[in-house]
Protein backbone atom coordinates (compact mmCIF):
# COMPACT_ATOMS: atom_id res chain seq x y z
CA UNK A 1 0.00 0.00 0.00
CA UNK A 2 1.39 3.23 -0.86
CA UNK A 3 1.23 6.88 0.68
CA UNK A 4 0.85 8.28 -3.02
CA UNK A 5 -2.31 9.41 -4.73
CA UNK A 6 -2.23 8.84 -8.64
CA UNK A 7 -5.41 10.48 -10.74
CA UNK A 8 -6.94 11.41 -7.64
CA UNK A 9 -7.29 7.64 -6.63
CA UNK A 10 -6.09 6.30 -3.44
CA UNK A 11 -3.74 3.43 -4.03
CA UNK A 12 -4.10 1.75 -0.86
CA UNK A 13 -6.33 -1.49 -0.97
CA UNK A 14 -6.42 -3.32 2.08
CA UNK A 15 -7.93 -6.09 1.09
CA UNK A 16 -5.76 -6.80 -2.10
CA UNK A 17 -2.01 -6.84 -0.68
CA UNK A 18 -3.54 -6.89 3.44
CA UNK A 19 -0.25 -5.05 4.28
CA UNK A 20 1.10 -1.25 3.65
CA UNK A 21 4.36 0.11 3.21
CA UNK A 22 4.40 2.70 6.61
CA UNK A 23 6.24 4.82 5.89
CA UNK A 24 9.34 2.68 5.31
CA UNK A 25 8.51 -0.49 6.82
CA UNK A 26 5.57 -3.12 6.26
CA UNK A 27 2.93 -3.23 8.43
CA UNK A 28 0.28 -6.65 8.37
CA UNK A 29 -1.67 -7.22 11.69
CA UNK A 30 -5.22 -6.07 11.00
CA UNK A 31 -5.69 -4.21 13.86
CA UNK A 32 -2.85 -1.38 12.80
CA UNK A 33 -4.31 -1.95 9.25
CA UNK A 34 -7.82 -1.21 10.18
CA UNK A 35 -6.34 2.19 12.22
CA UNK A 36 -4.84 3.10 9.36
CA UNK A 37 -7.57 2.69 6.92
CA UNK A 38 -9.33 4.99 9.13
CA UNK A 39 -7.00 7.89 9.30
CA UNK A 40 -7.33 7.34 5.49
CA UNK A 41 -10.89 8.07 5.45
CA UNK A 42 -10.53 11.07 8.13
CA UNK A 43 -7.97 12.89 5.68
CA UNK A 44 -11.16 13.67 3.28
CA UNK A 45 -12.77 14.65 5.89
CA UNK A 46 -11.88 18.21 7.37
CA UNK A 47 -10.31 17.41 10.69
CA UNK A 48 -7.45 18.98 11.66
CA UNK A 49 -6.71 18.01 15.43
CA UNK A 50 -5.79 14.58 16.42
CA UNK A 51 -4.79 12.86 19.93
CA UNK A 52 -3.09 9.71 19.75
CA UNK A 53 -2.60 7.36 22.84
CA UNK A 54 -0.61 4.19 23.04
CA UNK A 55 2.52 2.54 24.95
CA UNK A 56 6.00 3.77 24.59
CA UNK A 57 7.66 2.36 21.53
CA UNK A 58 4.29 1.94 19.83
CA UNK A 59 5.00 3.99 17.24
CA UNK A 60 3.14 7.05 17.50
CA UNK A 61 5.19 9.58 15.80
CA UNK A 62 5.41 7.36 12.63
CA UNK A 63 1.62 7.43 12.84
CA UNK A 64 2.19 11.50 13.60
CA UNK A 65 4.11 11.41 9.98
CA UNK A 66 1.64 9.44 8.25
CA UNK A 67 -1.32 11.45 9.02
CA UNK A 68 1.25 14.31 8.16
CA UNK A 69 1.73 12.57 4.88
CA UNK A 70 -2.26 12.19 4.16
CA UNK A 71 -2.84 15.67 4.60
CA UNK A 72 -0.28 16.81 3.35
CA UNK A 73 -1.64 16.07 -0.14
CA UNK A 74 -4.18 18.78 0.62
CA UNK A 75 -0.73 21.41 0.68
CA UNK A 76 0.01 21.56 4.56
CA UNK A 77 3.76 22.90 5.17
CA UNK A 78 6.53 22.23 7.41
CA UNK A 79 5.89 19.33 10.39
CA UNK A 80 7.73 20.53 13.47
CA UNK A 81 7.50 17.76 16.38
CA UNK A 82 8.43 19.24 20.02
CA UNK A 83 8.86 17.22 23.10
CA UNK A 84 6.51 18.50 25.64
CA UNK A 85 8.66 16.96 28.85
CA UNK A 86 11.71 18.85 27.31
CA UNK A 87 9.67 22.96 27.62
CA UNK A 88 10.90 24.75 30.11
CA UNK A 89 7.93 25.93 31.88
CA UNK A 90 9.71 29.86 32.20
CA UNK A 91 10.07 29.62 28.43
CA UNK A 92 7.37 27.81 26.94
CA UNK A 93 5.35 30.24 25.90
CA UNK A 94 8.26 32.16 24.09
CA UNK A 95 9.16 28.98 22.40
CA UNK A 96 5.11 28.33 21.38
CA UNK A 97 3.78 31.66 20.67
CA UNK A 98 6.88 33.44 20.66
CA UNK A 99 7.60 37.20 22.82
CA UNK A 100 8.13 40.25 21.72
CA UNK A 101 10.96 42.51 21.62
CA UNK A 102 12.80 43.48 25.46
CA UNK A 103 10.12 41.43 26.93
CA UNK A 104 13.47 39.73 28.64
CA UNK A 105 16.92 41.77 29.38
CA UNK A 106 18.22 43.06 25.62
CA UNK A 107 15.55 39.82 24.64
CA UNK A 108 14.86 39.94 20.18
CA UNK A 109 11.27 39.56 19.21
CA UNK A 110 11.02 35.71 18.71
CA UNK A 111 8.50 33.91 16.60
CA UNK A 112 6.99 30.69 17.99
CA UNK A 113 5.99 27.82 16.41
CA UNK A 114 2.50 28.65 15.99
CA UNK A 115 3.30 32.01 14.24
CA UNK A 116 5.95 30.10 12.00
CA UNK A 117 3.24 26.88 10.77
CA UNK A 118 -0.04 28.43 10.56
CA UNK A 119 0.42 30.56 7.42
CA UNK A 120 1.87 27.62 5.38
CA UNK A 121 -0.79 24.87 7.38
CA UNK A 122 2.29 22.90 8.85
CA UNK A 123 1.87 20.36 11.65
CA UNK A 124 2.88 20.47 15.03
CA UNK A 125 3.25 17.50 16.85
CA UNK A 126 3.01 17.66 20.47
CA UNK A 127 5.02 14.77 21.97
CA UNK A 128 4.71 13.81 25.82
CA UNK A 129 1.53 16.25 25.86
CA UNK A 130 0.84 14.73 29.58
CA UNK A 131 4.21 16.82 30.61
CA UNK A 132 3.10 20.47 28.97
CA UNK A 133 4.34 23.11 32.03
CA UNK A 134 0.34 23.90 33.14
CA UNK A 135 1.97 27.54 32.64
CA UNK A 136 1.16 27.35 28.70
CA UNK A 137 -1.75 25.28 29.08
CA UNK A 138 -4.19 28.52 28.91
CA UNK A 139 -2.68 30.15 26.08
CA UNK A 140 -2.71 26.67 24.26
CA UNK A 141 -6.57 25.82 24.93
CA UNK A 142 -7.41 28.82 22.59
CA UNK A 143 -4.80 28.04 20.42
CA UNK A 144 -6.51 25.35 19.19
CA UNK A 145 -9.81 25.74 19.68
CA UNK A 146 -11.72 25.91 16.79
CA UNK A 147 -12.89 27.56 14.30
CA UNK A 148 -11.58 31.12 16.04
CA UNK A 149 -8.27 29.78 17.49
CA UNK A 150 -5.74 32.51 18.39
CA UNK A 151 -2.45 33.39 20.31
CA UNK A 152 -0.38 36.14 21.34
CA UNK A 153 3.73 36.58 21.77
CA UNK A 154 4.05 37.30 25.23
CA UNK A 155 4.10 40.76 26.35
CA UNK A 156 2.19 41.42 23.10
CA UNK A 157 -1.04 43.11 22.65
CA UNK A 158 -2.18 41.53 19.24
CA UNK A 159 -3.80 38.03 18.48
CA UNK A 160 -2.13 36.27 15.23
CA UNK A 161 -4.38 33.31 14.06
CA UNK A 162 -3.71 29.31 14.62
CA UNK A 163 -7.26 28.00 12.63
CA UNK A 164 -5.08 27.29 10.07
CA UNK A 165 -2.71 24.51 11.44
CA UNK A 166 -2.63 21.06 11.87
CA UNK A 167 -1.95 19.84 15.62
CA UNK A 168 -1.38 16.09 16.78
CA UNK A 169 -0.78 15.76 20.56
CA UNK A 170 0.38 12.42 21.58
CA UNK A 171 1.38 11.10 25.20
CA UNK A 172 2.19 7.36 26.85
CA UNK A 173 0.71 8.57 30.20
CA UNK A 174 -2.38 10.04 32.69
CA UNK A 175 -3.54 13.20 31.81
CA UNK A 176 -4.56 14.24 35.12
CA UNK A 177 -1.87 17.67 34.57
CA UNK A 178 -4.48 18.22 31.49
CA UNK A 179 -7.33 20.72 32.52
CA UNK A 180 -9.82 19.48 31.37
CA UNK A 181 -10.97 21.98 28.58
CA UNK A 182 -8.06 21.46 26.93
CA UNK A 183 -8.38 18.10 26.75
CA UNK A 184 -11.80 18.17 25.36
CA UNK A 185 -9.89 20.06 22.89
CA UNK A 186 -6.96 17.67 21.26
CA UNK A 187 -9.14 16.30 18.95
CA UNK A 188 -9.97 13.00 17.40
CA UNK A 189 -8.51 9.89 19.74
CA UNK A 190 -6.56 7.68 17.92
CA UNK A 191 -5.33 4.58 20.02
CA UNK A 192 -2.33 2.76 18.98
CA UNK A 193 -1.80 -0.31 20.00
CA UNK A 194 1.52 -1.98 20.98
CA UNK A 195 3.60 -4.48 19.38
CA UNK A 196 3.12 -7.03 21.63
CA UNK A 197 -0.98 -6.61 20.30
CA UNK A 198 0.35 -6.98 16.84
CA UNK A 199 3.62 -9.63 16.71
CA UNK A 200 2.77 -9.71 12.84
CA UNK A 201 4.69 -5.97 12.31
CA UNK A 202 7.54 -6.77 14.57
CA UNK A 203 9.58 -8.24 11.37
CA UNK A 204 9.20 -5.42 9.34
CA UNK A 205 9.67 -2.84 11.75
CA UNK A 206 13.19 -4.52 12.92
CA UNK A 207 14.35 -4.82 9.14
CA UNK A 208 13.49 -1.42 9.07
CA UNK A 209 15.92 -0.11 12.15
CA UNK A 210 18.62 -2.63 10.98
CA UNK A 211 18.70 -1.01 7.68
CA UNK A 212 18.65 2.51 9.49
CA UNK A 213 21.50 1.68 11.53
CA UNK A 214 24.02 -1.19 9.96
CA UNK A 215 26.01 -0.98 6.43
CA UNK A 216 25.06 -3.69 4.38
CA UNK A 217 28.66 -5.56 4.79
CA UNK A 218 28.06 -5.48 8.69
CA UNK A 219 24.80 -7.06 8.28
CA UNK A 220 25.57 -9.58 6.05
CA UNK A 221 28.01 -10.58 8.59
CA UNK A 222 25.99 -10.64 11.58
CA UNK A 223 23.30 -12.92 9.34
CA UNK A 224 26.03 -15.29 9.00
CA UNK A 225 26.72 -15.56 12.56
CA UNK A 226 23.50 -16.39 13.45
CA UNK A 227 24.23 -19.74 10.79
CA UNK A 228 22.35 -18.58 8.14
CA UNK A 229 23.91 -19.31 4.69
CA UNK A 230 24.64 -16.33 2.55
CA UNK A 231 26.38 -16.31 -0.80
CA UNK A 232 29.54 -14.67 -1.39
CA UNK A 233 28.35 -13.04 -4.50
CA UNK A 234 25.28 -11.74 -2.30
CA UNK A 235 25.30 -7.57 -2.50
CA UNK A 236 22.83 -5.43 -1.07
CA UNK A 237 22.00 -2.40 -3.93
CA UNK A 238 21.93 1.01 -2.50
CA UNK A 239 18.89 1.47 -0.38
CA UNK A 240 17.81 -1.96 -1.65
CA UNK A 241 14.93 -3.53 1.00
CA UNK A 242 15.96 -5.24 3.78
CA UNK A 243 13.12 -7.35 4.06
CA UNK A 244 13.28 -8.08 0.11
CA UNK A 245 16.56 -9.92 0.45
CA UNK A 246 16.66 -11.59 3.90
CA UNK A 247 13.62 -12.60 4.45
CA UNK A 248 13.71 -15.27 2.19
CA UNK A 249 17.43 -16.26 4.00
Amino acid sequence: LSLQKKGGENMMNQEKSKQMEFPGFIVRSPNMLHIIDLAADLSQCDYSRFYLTGPSGCGKEFFARYLYALFRLKGSGDFVAINCSGLNPNLAHSELFGHVKNIFNNAIEKTGFFEILNPVKGTLFLDEVADLPEEVQPMLLRAIQLPYGSARKLGGTKDYSTTDLFIISATDQSLSNIRPALLNRFGYPIEIPGLDERPEDVPGALLYFIEETFPSAHLIRMVRQMGISVPDDFRLKPRMSYRDKFLPL
